[in-house]
């Protein structure tokens, strides 16, 4: 709406389809910031939980900074790209290449979704705001979407600055567009998985769009190429897996059809089943898949015809433990002890179990793992169980016996074998990641049939939650 001009205080990154700003805590947590951040007239919404009831959250109003103002059109292209080995906010901020970054990103994501059928009035063009170096050392090493703005946390130095992945960005951003189409009161059946899994799947629509779907170097590692089963999981990220990767499955078999069309043609039926499931009360993935072969029936000359792409959707959940009929599945059992880890348990992610441990103490878990095929699913024989203690997503806090050793490798034979899996944790917290100076931390437990070396079939967490306490206390 206002001309950019370089004049005076230079020209901030408020676009058509987005802000992007600073964290309001900038300036009090890093000192070693070189400019001032103005005032940004960006509403920023912070939630909390209600005192005496921790299971709600309440609104708290904020605002924003501005980031390093653009001084001139070749000052924008020349900021630096550099990744710095610690990581450091303050020099990320001075260098003020981030906001960039996002600032292209989100735009990019309008443009690739407009002409594939994201035409919604008013939802289609609102703006995302952008926020960028949240120092809550419970959200580090994270990035994460609500109302309308999309934020990026603080990163340690093996992780990864997701500011800067698109990917990244790109699923954030896919929350959003859910949010937009599928409407404020829809309810999931289960943990969340279609949320993460159709946000993965989001990206990979805009990625396929911006590379024209050719390769590139790390593409297979997305976390949307899996083998991952329905029901074999029991974390929210993880059984997005099977959304996800059956949606791409689909894409992909799409694309080796129709070519370049074929991406228009999933990304149209995927945008039509969000809106045909708006505010669903009680969504399950059999809800959803159904409703995807329904708007398919529909059609929508001339990008699809009715029933065009029906054989491929169903092909594409064939070998997920999926049936549309309702018949039984295979199971992945994880007990800890002579209880199951799902999700909201004791052991899960929403509630990791609480210890306290001197520096000189352990505590040691009994899991028992087994496995039951169905008739249209089979485990392959003997299977690895592989459990992981470090360097998967926001994990190495906690100090886990063997972790140099890391993934420890089991085998299960038969269905008839129950596997027991004792794990030790040591009382130190090798990163403290809550402001209450605990430390939160899971044991990733994967299934790997016979044979296979790519991604494992079935995946479940461990979650604890350590409060050192003091050698001589």
């Amino acid at each position: 709406l206002v001309e950019n001009s370089f004049t005076e205080k230079g020209v901030f990154l408020e676009g058509r389809y987005t802000t992007v700003n600073l964290h309001p805590k900038v300036t009090s947590v890093f000192k070693d910031i070189n400019f001032t951040p103005p005032l940004s007239a960006n509403f920023r919404p912070d939630w909390r939980p209600v005192t005496g009831d921790p299971s709600h959250e309440e609104m708290v109003p904020g605002g924003s900074l501005h980031g390093r103002p653009l001084l001139s059109q070749s000052e924008a292209w020349a900021r630096p790209a550099r990744r710095l080995a610690d990581h450091n906010p303050g020099s990320y901020i001075n260098d003020g290449f981030d906001e960039l970054q996002v600032y292209w990103a989100v735009n990019q994501l309008f443009d690739s979704l407009r002409p594939m059928g994201f035409t919604d009035p008013e939802l289609s063009t609102r703006r995302f705001n952008a926020f960028l170096f949240d120092p809550d050392i419970a959200m580090r090493n994270n990035a994460y979407y609500t109302d309308d703005t999309i934020n990026f946390t603080t990163y340690s130095p093996s992780q990864p600055n997701m500011a800067r992945d698109n990917s990244t960005i790109w699923h954030e951003l896919g929350h959003g567009v859910m949010d937009r189409l599928m409407g404020d009161h829809i309810q999931l059946a289960d943990t969340g998985g279609l949320s993460e899994g159709m946000a993965d799947f989001v990206a990979q629509l805009v990625i396929n769009d911006v590379t024209n779907g050719e390769p590139f170097e790390g593409k297979e590692h997305l976390r949307i190429f899996n083998n991952t089963g329905f029901s074999l999981t029991n974390e929210v990220h993880d059984d997005g897996e099977a959304y996800g990767g059956s949606m791409n499955d689909l894409l992909r078999a799409a694309m080796q059809k129709h070519g370049r069309p074929g991406l228009t043609k999933v990304t149209d039926l995927t945008l039509e089943t969000m809106r045909l499931t708006r505010n669903h009360p009680a969504l399950t993935a059999n809800d959803w898949f159904l409703h995807m072969l329904y708007a398919d029936r529909l059609g929508n000359v001339p990008v699809r015809t009715s029933g065009e792409l029906r054989d491929l959707v169903l092909k594409s959940l064939a070998g997920r433990n999926f049936n549309l009929d309702g018949a039984p599945v295979a199971t992945y059992g994880f007990k800890n002890g002579e209880e199951e880890v799902t999700p909201g348990s004791p052991g899960s992610r929403q509630n990791p179990i609480r210890l306290t441990l001197k520096p000189d103490e352990t505590a040691i878990y009994r899991l028992n793992l087994s496995l039951k095929s169905s008739a249209t699913y089979m485990f392959r024989y003997p299977v690895t169980v592989k459990v992981v203690l470090e360097g998967g997503p926001i994990q190495g806090a906690l100090h886990w016996a063997g972790q140099e050793k890391s993934p420890l490798l089991y085998t299960i034979s038969s269905e008839s074998q129950t596997l027991p899996l004792d794990l030790t944790v040591l009382g130190t917290c090798d990163e403290i990641n809550r402001p209450d100076n605990s430390c939160v931390d899971y044991a990733y437990v994967q299934i790997w049939n016979d044979g296979e070396t790519a991604k494992p079939v079935a995946k479940k967490r461990f979650y604890l939650r350590l409060y050192p306490k003091p050698a001589a206390d």
